[in-house]
């Protein structure tokens, strides 16, 4: 399968993959990603994608595993947190939750200026500017798919750092 063959009857999925990803996660980003891995599987064995019937059917299936694999990972490890999760919470909130997000604060800022210069912009446009995806490429001189990658592996890195420190 060729690679515009593949887009021609694969990426036409993507919003409806997105959304099976966000009924079962419950966070974006982590759709997000599930998602991108499930597009990174297919192109894995697009060579033997000729011989699926229903498409959309194969994709809706593939992205349910992917996301029932990463909440499995989730309570497996531990992961509680989420990046979204991961700010100082209103003064309403109970102490104790304050003092948790401040920490997990501290440990996210620290993981951020370990990172190298070009993750650390594409985290910083992305969560602390809000910029799509698009603006972030255009801005740092990347690809989309780039963008996306970097995005996904510093998410799983952030959660696996702040999960250390729980």
């Amino acid at each position: 399968m060729t690679a515009n063959e593949f887009k021609a009857e694969y990426l036409p999925h993507k919003l409806k993959l997105y959304r099976v990803a966000f009924c079962l996660l419950k966070h974006s980003e982590d759709a997000e990603d599930a998602v991108q891995e499930t597009y990174v599987k297919l192109w894995g064995i697009k060579d033997s994608l000729d011989a699926i019937r229903n498409s959309e059917a194969y994709c809706t299936t593939l992205v349910k595993n992917i996301s029932l694999d990463m909440l499995r990972t989730r309570q497996r490890k531990g992961y509680s947190i989420s990046i979204d999760e991961a700010v100082i919470p209103s003064k309403d909130s109970p102490a104790e939750q304050q003092m948790q997000a401040k920490y997990q604060l501290k440990v996210m800022m620290r993981w951020l200026e370990t990172l190298p210069s070009v993750q650390r912009n594409v985290f910083v446009c992305r969560h602390q500017q809000g910029l799509s995806i698009k603006e972030i490429a255009q801005q740092l001189s990347l690809t989309e798919v780039n963008v996306k990658v970097i995005l996904s592996r510093l998410r799983k890195e952030l959660k696996e750092e702040l999960n250390r420190y729980e």
